[in-house]
Formats: structure tokens, sequence, C-alpha cells
């Protein structure tokens, strides 16, 4: 089973390697985000999809388009002639001709219990919103972010000392061992697609003011919200001009914290100002 994978984050590689290990599919083609260059021509940001690609003896066709708009890019990925598509964190829609002409069908995994939480941010929601539980599904890319028909489906416990990274990690432990299983089965018509059932929720991403806290916020929002954003990315403390990335909470043995106060107790914080 011919394989094109897209996926750009840390969480992505779990899944292409995955693919990757199976002898139920053959990765022919990498598509990940392009790479970044300083004015001296030196490589400043690379994937870590890339980075596992070229950690690999055997080697893997990589191909890191600015957009996937456009005869070039469809072209690239039809000469690796894939029987599917596969999608793991891309972060971007994928053009229905790339599922439904250059390969047979799209899958897509999303780190939540579909319907809930579809959207850029569903992990970081879930922890946000202090819920015991979230998910990962695989599910049929249609040109409606995570509302295509579902291939399987399995419940996450959320430990409540668990960040965005921990939750991603665990969904990566169960659900990449069963990817290559549900690719073939469904592509040989042996695994039948069911609807996603319930109420939708919607988790778009977090930004601006929501990755704010400062001396009016509870301690607990601010906890959650570290949780919710670390291992990637930081909440920000402003308060009066100063603005500044809390990068541990409850450190207290460091002699670099200061003490924040919240609007209901004190927390030992490492911060780094931001200009």
């Amino acid at each position: 089973m011919r394989v094109a994978f897209f996926g750009s984050y840390a969480w992505s590689v779990d899944y292409l390697a995955a693919l990757h290990a199976s002898p139920r599919t053959d990765v022919v083609l990498v598509v990940t985000r392009h790479d970044d260059f300083g004015t001296g021509g030196e490589r400043t940001f690379t994937t870590p999809v890339t980075l596992w690609c070229e950690a690999q003896a055997s080697g893997i066709a990589v191909f890191k388009p600015r957009s996937l708009k456009g005869e070039d890019a469809l072209a690239v990925i039809g000469a690796a002639r894939p029987d599917v598509v596969v999608s793991a964190g891309y972060s971007l829609l994928l053009p229905e001709d790339l599922y439904r002409g250059v390969a047979q069908a799209g899958i897509n995994v999303h780190p939540s219990l579909l319907p809930q939480y579809r959207g850029a941010d569903p992990v970081r929601r879930a922890i946000l919103d202090g819920v015991a539980e979230t998910g990962v599904s695989l599910h049929l890319l249609t040109q409606a972010f995570d509302e295509g028909p579902l291939l399987w489906q399995h419940c996450i416990g959320i430990d409540p000392a668990w960040n965005a990274g921990d939750v991603l990690r665990e969904a990566g432990h169960i659900a990449a061992p069963a990817l290559p299983d549900v690719v073939h089965g469904f592509v040989t018509g042996c695994l039948e697609p069911f609807d996603q059932q319930g109420e939708a929720t919607f988790a778009p991403a977090l930004e601006g003011a929501e990755v704010e806290v400062g001396r009016t916020h509870p301690v607990e929002t601010a906890r959650r919200l570290y949780r919710a954003l670390a291992p990637y990315r930081f909440p920000l403390w402003v308060d009066g001009g100063r603005r500044a990335a809390i990068v541990e909470m409850d450190s207290v043995a460091d002699a670099r914290c200061e003490t924040l106060t919240f609007a209901d107790g004190e927390v030992r914080c490492r911060l780094e100002d931001v200009r």
C-alpha cells in the first residue's frame, strides 16, 4: 500500500514511523513544511519530520512545498503514485485533488474524540477546559476540517499533571500502531467508515489575549494555560507595561524565579521578557 504522508510537528513523527515500519504500508513520499534559511544560506528552521527522514538509512523522499496549490505540487505528489494520503499534523487543508484524484483516499489523524474539539487546537482546548478525557480519531479527509466519517477512535484519560506534549505522546503510543492496519483495511474495502456521533464542539487556535494571564486571573487558570501550551509555547504574563513568557511554574528552588501575584494566590515562576 503506497502512502504519501503529510505532517510537520514533533507528534507527527510517531505516525510516520509506524507507517514506515509496517509491512502493510510503503511510505513513498513525505510532504512537510518548507525550511527557513538565514541571510548566509544556513538552515534556521526545519521540521521534526524532516529531521527524522534525514536520519533514516533507507532514505525517504521528502517534498517541502511552500504551497499545495497549483499543478507543480500535484505533479510531484502524483509522480510518487500513492494509493492513499495520510495527514498527521500538517496543519493545512489538503486540496481535494490530492485524495480524490492523485490518490484513492485521504485519512487524517485528529487528537480528539470527534466530533468533539474540531479545529486547530484540540489538545490545548481540552486541557484548558479541564476535561478528564479526550482521545484520538482516524477519519476520512473532506473539504470541511475534521468532519469526515470515522475509521477508528480511542479514548485517552488526561492525567492532571500532563501538558499538551504529554497528551499528544500518549495519543501516538495508542493510535500510531493502529494506523497501518486502518489504512490497509479501508483501502482494501475491509473497514467501513462510520458517522461521527453527538454534538460537535470546536477548538480554534489559542492566540492573542487567550494566552495572556495577569493579576486578575486565578492561579488554576494560569496553571491550566501553562499545561495547555507547554512544551511548545508558553503563557504571557502581562502586568502593567511588562510582557514576559512564563517558561516555568512552581519552580520554588530555581534562583532565577520570581513570585507572581494572581487573583487568589502567589506562584514562583521563571519568566523571560518578550520584546
